[in-house]
């Protein structure tokens, strides 16, 4: 049994993306959410009547799951939540798509989180 939980524990199981942006003229690495980011990224986004709040989620996903695809490393931070908002609609729902798919965050997820 230990052997099962060390091999669980041990492999790699967040997915990533490379997805190339006409618009910005790159590509940026997107990186799934593990289970404790995807859980606040719910927890922090769907009200208690239910309703998602998309203008605080689209761009809080963004800073959480796209990377520089050479540095592996964050490209948004908090601060440009704003900034994000003002982007391309079309790019922003583009790779919001992508993270959700690799974060298993599908409409059927989303609808049970917010039933919960």
């Amino acid at each position: 049994m230990a052997n099962l939980r060390e091999k669980i524990l041990a492999v790699k199981d967040i997915k990533e993306k490379v997805v190339h942006i006409d618009e910005w003229e790159t590509e940026v690495l997107i990186r799934g959410l593990n289970g404790a980011k995807r859980a606040r990224l719910l927890q922090n986004n769907i009200d208690k009547q239910g309703a998602i709040n998309f203008e605080r989620m689209y761009p809080e996903l963004l800073i959480l799951t796209v990377h520089d695809p050479e540095s592996k490393e964050p490209v948004f931070q908090p601060e440009d939540r704003d900034a994000l908002n003002a982007k391309n609609g079309g790019v922003i729902e583009k790779l919001v798509q992508v993270a959700m798919t690799l974060s298993g965050l599908d409409a059927q997820a989303v609808e049970s989180a917010v039933k919960n």
